[in-house]
């Protein structure tokens, strides 16, 4: 996959991305906003209620509990008749003088028909001219007591009253259940009538929501209330909460699959990469020992090549070797398709891992020779017996010695040490060199399908970047492990644990 075209993506994905993320912090800060709003339109919607009642009760309170006004309205039979129609005082009069300033007063501002008063007996005409009398006082000291309302406010503050009445407003109208705290100023004299605030403070009654007590005063004197709740940005934060979780879920599921997606992208371009290496490798693999034998081939075909059996047999042997060497690239080609561990199919059996060793160094010896190498072998193992697989036990050492081999150091004799242990459950296989070592930055990938150790030119190292994944797959499939020690420039150290007992042949016979 094209480089800039990954670049592409990525960058059009960030923009999204961070436009996402803006709009969600928008909506969310929106939805912060017209929480706080609509917390207190609740507010304000609930005192104003509360308040409103309360102008009502504490005047009912007022009355009974003010022997000046219970004075003033004596002229009413019972007090729960100030208290149903304290704003209707209602008063019926009669008069048979039709000539009197009375007369034309019942007939003119209290609208009564004639005929009703001329209809009058002495008695009721008396009553009658007793209530105007009482009524015209009762009126007198409605205003003393309007008058006496306007210089006594804090008088009027019932704070047990009006407390009930806003909790019952928050509660039932408003629908909040929080704890409050309240002053209450006097706003003509600006004194503190009432007060629970842990300190008073301008910054604390600015934070506080203000109404006026007694709004509909005919002086317009007033007391101011101030609430103020303590857990108000909690609340507020609660309800947003559901939201802002939900959103936050949605990002970090977005930014994961974002980050997924780009791992994904990231995997498949070194993935290709490698595959690219690995063809351009296999090519350069196939392509030499094809072209020996062709070479070889037309050799014996000469002549002057025919007649000389030294050279004849020296071209034959040739042709041998780059055959084997064709036919060993083209197995481990083959073993990497197969190596699924579904598809692995083992052929178990006891073999003695010492013995299966030795052939396998007896048989590199030469190639070790070749390069100026020395092997090794120590058969430590003193209960070498295990269930594996022959062949595929055999192939994994041999790929480990190989291993050395190619990655050798130049102008240094290659020392290659093989040697097997004995473990409790097991035997491990240790493959130890002293050649260029590997990067720590890449040790947990040698084991990767078509990777390989970056070393300058692509084909100065023989190779698939198959041996040590097939080691690994290998490794796994008969229960064990593969790990590896090694420091640049110190060699590396291999080792293969592998059971005494192949429990994976209880697996398949269930299956």
């Amino acid at each position: 996959m094209n480089l800039r075209y990954i670049i592409g993506i990525v960058i059009v994905a960030l923009f999204s991305m961070v436009g996402l993320i803006a709009i969600q912090i928008y909506f969310i800060n929106s939805a912060y906003y017209q929480q706080r709003e609509n917390f207190d339109n609740r507010i304000y919607s609930g005192l104003h209620a509360a308040l409103n009642e309360y102008e009502k009760q504490s005047n009912i309170i007022f009355f009974k509990n003010n022997p000046i006004a219970q004075k003033a309205f004596s002229v009413q039979e019972e007090t729960s008749a100030i208290e149903e129609s304290m704003d209707e005082l209602t008063f019926t009069y009669k008069l048979k003088d039709t000539n009197s300033a009375f007369f034309k007063t019942l007939t003119s501002e209290l609208n009564i028909p004639k005929s009703r008063i001329l209809n009058m007996k002495p008695a009721e005409f008396e009553r009658l001219k007793r209530h105007y009398t009482e009524f015209n006082e009762a009126m007198r000291n409605r205003g003393n007591i309007l008058l006496f309302e306007n210089t006594c406010v804090d008088e009027k503050i019932f704070i047990d009253t009006l407390l009930r009445l806003i909790n019952n407003q928050l509660a039932e109208q408003s629908n909040i259940h929080l704890d409050f705290k309240m002053c209450i100023i006097d706003n003509t004299t600006k004194a503190v009538i009432y007060s629970d605030f842990p300190k008073i403070s301008q910054d604390l009654l600015e934070k506080s929501y203000r109404s006026k007590i007694f709004p509909n005063s005919i002086y317009n004197e007033y007391a101011l209330l101030f609430i103020y709740f303590p857990n108000k940005e909690r609340y507020i934060n609660q309800q947003v909460l559901p939201m802002l979780f939900t959103s936050f879920f949605l990002i970090a599921l977005v930014l994961a699959s974002f980050v997924i997606t780009l791992y994904t992208i990231y995997k498949q371009k070194k993935l290709g990469d490698m595959k690219t290496d690995f063809i351009n490798n296999m090519t350069h693999e196939l392509k030499t020992p094809v072209a020996t034998i062709g070479l070889a081939s037309n050799m014996i075909r000469n002549e002057k090549i025919l007649t000389n059996k030294e050279k004849v047999y020296h071209y034959a042997t040739v042709i041998k070797q780059e055959n084997e060497r064709l036919l060993n690239n083209i197995e481990k080609v083959l073993q990497a398709a197969r190596l699924k561990k579904s598809s692995i199919k083992l052929k178990i059996s006891e073999i003695d891992v010492n013995e299966i060793i030795a052939e396998i160094v007896n048989r590199n010896q030469i190639n070790i020779d070749e390069v100026g190498g020395k092997l090794t072998y120590s058969p430590n193992a003193l209960q070498s017996i295990i269930e594996a697989d022959k062949t595929h036990v055999s192939n994994m050492v041999h790929n480990l010695i190989e291993n050395s081999i190619k990655y050798r150091k130049e102008n240094v004799p290659l020392e290659v040490h093989v040697a097997t242990y004995s473990k409790s459950k097991g035997i491990e296989i240790v493959v130890e060199d002293n050649g260029i070592g590997i990067p720590t930055e890449v040790l947990e990938r040698v084991f990767e399908k078509f990777y390989r150790v970056p070393t300058g030119n692509v084909h100065n190292v023989k190779g698939f970047g198959l041996g040590l994944n097939y080691v690994k797959e290998m490794s796994e499939a008969h229960d064990g492990q593969v790990s590896v020690h090694s420091e640049l420039g110190k060699g590396s150290i291999f080792t293969i644990y592998l059971p005494k007992i192949y429990l994976g042949k209880q697996r398949e016979e269930i299956e």
